[in-house]
């Protein structure tokens, strides 16, 4: 009776003529009814089972629906919208205390919490085949949302009309705030996700609008900013293996390999020999490959091997440095054994315990300056060619040329301690002279002769200063 909230029966053998066998009201032993709307709850406490009827009239019951208890609860049907709702209309609020404001739904599982495991499931989400695709599971004094998704995602706005796809690489577009336009040889901060296990920044919807979600796709778009993630990529510059940098590349959207100082978004966790799609993890960051793992004006490491170009101020290896081409600006001291297997560039100064070079020793710098002497004879002429380090002398004698000093070399840079120099005369005639380095300092040194030379002839040595 929909009127006065009771349940009555009646007795309908014949048809025409039920009869009023009984009523009970609301908390009436065993059964405990409820009416809401048009709908009465009847409870049977002895039986344990749920019966609905739908109040048509106030005195025809026809039951909608009837559930036990005894086992698991099952709600099925076929519905556009929401197949359940809780609604507690309590507007209780209370900061931070639990049961004295409105709550919702308690799942309340009898295994304690410390020894739940992850085969304790609080809610499973599962398709229409049973499959499972995530699940609100247990861990031990915790709970874990696990899911198929591999990414954290964040809607960002963008320009329409174009929207950018699945896999797409983003950056900030400065003209759209909180907005993304397609990467093209500039910052990346995330790639278009393709399937994220956690999404921020939606829309605010109400639960009758059926339109406000597809509205804010329309203008919006998810980006991946962590986690793996598929992302389109080109191999124009070059082949893509596990592990390489991953950049923007000049096709909007689209990654490279990167293989220069440059903004990327990630690294690659998949290969690929052709254009296509690899998965990548999101890791934004500035890549030099200079640098490698190095980043220091001054370092000490016991072993040093570096594959490509290692570019430092002051660099100290206590053992072995195995390099294919080192470059020195500063100073580099290696109280080990450094091996040069191609090419040893020195700016600087670069102290060495044992050198040991596998090719050639090739030295550059500044040609020194030349001037001659009194025992070359009046109107000699003396040229240079080469460096500090070594090069070729040639004097060409004036009139009456004399033993003694016939040049004087000064060094571009000062040694910091006497040099050693070798000279050697680079043909017989020149070796009559029988040449020698006199005058030896930090700042140069004189090529002299024993035996006088002819005049107007000229004389080639070849040198070597080290310190």
């Amino acid at each position: 009776n929909y009127s006065s909230s009771t349940l009555q029966i009646f007795n309908v053998s014949t048809p025409s003529t039920p009869t009023l066998t009984g009523s009970i009201a609301t908390g009436t032993t065993p059964y405990s009814v409820a009416v809401s709307g048009s709908y009465a709850y009847v409870v049977n406490d002895s039986s344990n089972t749920l019966q609905i009827f739908n109040l048509t009239s106030p005195d025809t019951l026809n039951v909608a629906a009837n559930s036990s208890f005894i086992g698991n609860l099952s709600v099925q049907g076929s519905s556009l919208g929401y197949i359940a709702t809780i609604f507690n209309q309590s507007t209780a609020t209370a900061a931070g205390v639990p049961l004295a404001s409105s709550d919702g739904l308690l799942i309340e599982l009898g295994t304690l919490d410390a020894n739940r495991t992850t085969g304790n499931r609080f809610i499973s989400f599962a398709d229409s085949t049973g499959t499972v695709a995530g699940n609100i599971q247990g861990t031990a004094n915790g709970v874990t949302y696990a899911t198929t998704g591999a990414d954290y995602a964040e809607y960002f706005s963008f320009t329409a009309p174009t929207a950018p796809t699945n896999g797409q690489l983003v950056s900030i577009d400065p003209s759209n705030a909180n907005g993304v336009i397609l990467s093209n040889n500039n910052l990346p901060i995330g790639i278009v996700s393709t399937s994220p296990g956690f999404v921020g920044n939606g829309p605010l919807c109400k639960v009758s609008d059926t339109t406000c979600q597809s509205n804010y796709d329309k203008t919006h778009v998810l980006v991946a900013l962590s986690g793996q993630v598929p992302a389109q990529v080109t191999v124009s510059n070059g082949d893509i293996k596990v592990g390489d940098p991953i950049t923007a590349s000049s096709t909007p959207g689209v990654g490279e390999l990167a293989t220069s100082p440059t903004n990327i978004i990630g690294y690659a966790l998949s290969s690929t020999i052709s254009d296509g799609t690899i998965q990548i993890i999101i890791e934004p960051g500035y890549y030099n490959p200079t640098q490698s793992n190095i980043s220091a004006n001054n370092t000490i490491l016991n072993a040093l091997t570096i594959d490509n170009t290692l570019t430092a101020t002051n660099i100290n290896v206590g053992g072995l440095a195995t390099i294919a081409s080192l470059q020195v600006s500063g100073d580099a001291t290696i109280s080990g054994n450094l091996s040069v297997g191609k090419d040893l560039t020195v700016l600087g100064t670069i102290t060495v315990s044992d050198l040991n070079l596998t090719n050639h020793l090739i030295t550059s710098g500044s040609t020194p300056t030349i001037t001659t002497l009194l025992a070359a004879g009046s109107g000699a002429t003396a040229i240079i060619s080469g460096n500090d380090i070594s090069g070729i002398i040639t004097i060409t004698t004036g009139s009456n040329p004399t033993p003694g000093n016939l040049a004087n070399i000064l060094f571009n840079k000062a040694y910091g301690a006497v040099p050693i120099v070798i000279i050697n005369a680079t043909d017989t005639k020149s070796a009559a002279l029988v040449n020698y380095p006199s005058s030896r300092s930090l700042t140069g040194y004189s090529l002299a002769v024993i035996n006088a030379p002819s005049p107007n002839t000229s004389y080639s040595f070849e040198y070597f200063a080290s310190q």
